[in-house]
């Protein structure tokens, strides 16, 4: 059953026979939550949260067991034969967990002794019990007798009250902590089955822990409401109708250069350096994506983003080697999500008139996707050799490939392709040769506003530390280099201390995008 926050939403989920009920009072249009995306941590956040909670409290008091899902959560096994292999659990919960603390091929729960990052709310499972009842009741208390109180943080606060994950286990199973001062079996879901936003599509922890995914949750992501779309797209777990597929014609790319470093070679560089190579590789893979969209310009087409390697993690702290703390399973190169690259937001905003229609880089290969559309493909090369399109018939390429003479201008473009305008895929090989420029100056003005506007921005390196006391450590003589180029010594504990320490600890911030925003928890 789907709660429906407001009128709107409960009208469509009845027409489309989706078992709901109104999370709002009869006479009004919505629950005082408001219909549009809620800020992490506004007023209205927490009044959903309060909302969600009281949902839990009825449900058990009808003596029924609760599955409570948030919206941007997915379900993809039977989760329910899972719970059942712990009747002994109360409460099972996913978690903000970024590694297994079990080994590989292990199916059960996290060991609760090592599982100790937040756990997460937005899946939990409830056995009724007198125990369970009195637990949701005393959570339902805290958060109304503070609304500033998130929700995440008093589950948090009051399952772990009195809690010792070594010594407080379950007597019959030793993966269940004794929770709320001894009086609730709880159980943290193993987090490669039952997955964040990092480690289902960052670092495809069940597929490093070689399990089977159960449900994924669109946190640690960025790009709001749009950016959860677009990563469940990436999936392939979006469910869009034909018309997505159908209605709109394509432009894909080549990438021609890409970096190439192994970690080994990499992981031996300092933070900065780290960072570098990474924003150096997305600018030489984002060459072909900037010729994409000026084609689509030109063309009225969506653009297809190709699959990008990500060189470092994307988070709003510091990194520890291009990883996010914590993250040590964490593959470098991994496959980037569109948003640590692209903010969907911005790629229609009102930043400038042309707004980019894209589809993810799993879209032809989505199941959805017709075979008639996938068929209708021609692939262009760029040739220095010829004048005029030359076609020929090529297996390997799927079909139609159509040689191309190098850096066309828009009215070529315009003219020479006419007669494959019906193709609904057109993949340029050589992007970096097919375009040299617009005539349409004012499309031209709009499409480059755009492109700066998508532009990664690599951030500073971090602040460097507060030098030390001067009674605490004697000054080292360091050397500098003068404005004349000479090299001098100088008294610089402080110099010194930072290239050491940012060196050693290997940490660092990376923020892939001009947007400052803070990603969605």
């Amino acid at each position: 059953m789907v709660g429906a926050m407001d009128a709107q939403i409960g009208k469509e989920l009845v027409a489309a026979d989706v078992p709901c009920f109104a999370m709002y009072q009869s006479g009004a249009n919505h629950s005082g939550v408001g219909s549009d995306h809620l800020q992490w941590g506004g007023e209205a956040f927490h009044k959903m949260g309060r909302q969600k909670i009281t949902l839990a409290q009825m449900f058990l008091s009808l003596g029924m067991d609760l599955l409570l899902v948030d919206v941007d959560a997915v379900l993809l096994g039977d989760v329910m034969e899972y719970f059942g292999r712990y009747p002994q659990a109360d409460i099972l919960v996913t978690s903000d967990q970024l590694a297994s603390t079990i080994e590989p091929g292990d199916t059960g729960l996290e060991l609760p002794d090592k599982a100790q990052a937040p756990m997460n709310i937005g899946l939990m499972f409830f056995r009724y019990s007198d125990r369970t009842v009195s637990f949701v009741d005393s959570w339902l208390a805290a958060i109304n007798a503070d609304p500033a109180y998130w929700d995440q943080n008093a589950f948090n606060d009051l399952a772990r009250q009195g809690w010792d994950p070594i010594s407080k286990v379950h007597p019959s199973q030793k993966r269940l902590f004794m929770g709320a001062n001894g009086t609730l079996g709880v159980g943290v879901l193993p987090v490669a089955s039952f997955s964040g936003g990092h480690t289902f599509y960052v670092q495809r922890l069940y597929e490093v822990q070689r399990v089977t995914p159960y449900a994924v949750h669109c946190t640690f992501q960025y790009g709001a409401n749009p950016g959860k779309r677009n990563r469940l797209r990436e999936a392939m777990l979006f469910d869009d109708p034909p018309s997505y597929y159908m209605d709109d014609s394509f432009v894909s790319v080549d990438l021609r250069r890409v970096p190439s470093a192994t970690w080994a070679d990499h992981s031996t560089k300092n933070n900065s350096a780290m960072k570098r190579y990474h924003f150096r590789g997305l600018d030489m893979q984002l060459e072909a994506v900037w010729q994409a969209m000026r084609v689509a310009a030109i063309t009225n087409r969506s653009i297809i983003i190709p699959k990008l390697a990500c060189y470092c993690d994307k988070y709003w702290t510091e990194l520890d080697q291009c990883r996010v703390p914590g993250a040590t399973q964490t593959r470098i190169p991994f496959l980037c999500p569109m948003d640590h690259v692209l903010d969907p937001i911005f790629m229609d905003d009102g930043a400038s008139d042309f707004k980019v229609r894209w589809r993810e880089h799993s879209f032809l290969e989505n199941s959805r996707c017709p075979d008639w559309v996938k068929r209708s493909r021609v692939t262009f090369y760029s040739s220095p050799t010829t004048t005029r399109p030359v076609e020929k018939w090529v297996v390997q390429e799927g079909g139609l490939v159509v040689l191309l003479p190098t850096n066309l201008t828009e009215g070529e473009i315009r003219d020479m392709l006419k007669p494959y305008y019906a193709y609904k895929v057109w993949h340029i090989k050589d992007p970096e040769k097919f375009l040299r420029g617009f005539d349409d100056k004012k499309l031209e003005a709009a499409v480059e506003s755009r492109i700066k506007h998508l532009q990664p921005v690599m951030p500073p390196d971090p602040a460097p530390p507060p030098p030390p006391l001067a009674n605490t450590t004697a000054a080292v003589p360091v050397q500098t280099a003068g404005s004349d180029g000479t090299i001098g010594a100088t008294s610089n504990t402080a110099t010194r201390g930072i290239a050491t320490a940012n060196e050693a600890s290997g940490t660092s911030t990376q923020t892939g995008g001009s947007s400052a925003a803070l990603p969605e928890r």
